[in-house]
């Protein structure tokens, strides 16, 4: 299963109104697609009981909470796991000058720079925000533990913590203009393999070929803070949550 960034209502999110972005290509497309759950039951609630669960949940942030607009617009993007992880990585080893940093997406549970992030003091300047599951409209600098109306335990922090986040990152390695940072987000993801299986014209054989690609982390981590920046500029338009759906 994918990792889709949602940023719209949300009652239409938990009320399962919306289309993943492989959804919305398959449609796009005339091409049948399905969504599969893994406890083969779709989580979303009855469109009337999804109404009255946000507007409980939004209230619930007291002086933080936001005005939900039911109908307003909703978009999706889909960083996936290696954009997301990668740039997650990627901010755990500029607090770690001192280590070589991997090309390609590490195991995240034995990498030093992940997993010493909290015990060394680092995991609160960029990776909480990028690990968050939700993002509410404001620029509040905090972070909560929270239950949504799932049931289910949720990081939630602000669009506005979130962008400070990926403005600091870009400042401190790339420095790429706007232009090209949408540049990134076109040119999509690499995975994380070390090889792509392709079609030799030449042998008319299934092959496999080293990706171009070296410095896969970097890539994908440059895709994933695109993908962020995009949905962080849509939240400002519209006045809406980001949610990261997994």
């Amino acid at each position: 299963m994918g990792l889709d960034l949602y940023a719209g209502p949300l009652t239409r999110y938990y009320a399962g109104d919306w289309l993943t972005t492989m959804q919305r290509v398959g449609q796009e497309l005339g091409l049948p697609t399905q969504v599969m759950y893994s406890d083969g039951q779709s989580p979303w609630l009855p469109a009337d009981e999804a109404a009255l669960a946000v507007k409980a949940f939004i209230a619930s942030f007291g002086d933080s909470a936001w005005r939900e607009e039911p109908g307003a617009p909703y978009t999706t993007d889909k960083p996936d796991r290696d954009g997301v992880f990668a740039l997650d990585v990627f901010a755990a080893y500029l607090a770690r000058p001192e280590l070589v940093r991997p090309k390609v997406l590490p195991d995240l549970g034995a990498d030093p720079a992940v997993s010493e992030a909290n015990d060394r003091g680092h995991y609160m300047k960029h990776m909480v925000a990028i690990e968050a599951h939700l993002f509410v409209p404001g620029d509040g600098r905090w972070v909560k533990l929270v239950e949504d109306p799932l049931g289910a335990e949720r990081v939630v922090t602000t669009v506005g913590t979130l962008e400070a986040v990926l403005h600091d990152l870009n400042a401190r390695t790339w420095k790429a203009s706007a232009a090209e940072i949408e540049a990134w987000r076109r040119r999509g993801h690499v995975p994380c393999r070390d090889v792509e299986t392709g079609f030799d014209d030449a042998t008319q054989r299934i092959v496999q070929r080293p990706y171009l690609v070296v410095d896969r982390l970097e890539h994908n981590a440059q895709f994933g803070l695109s993908c962020f920046f995009n949905m962080c500029a849509f939240s400002r338009r519209h006045g809406v949550p980001i949610v990261i759906d997994q």
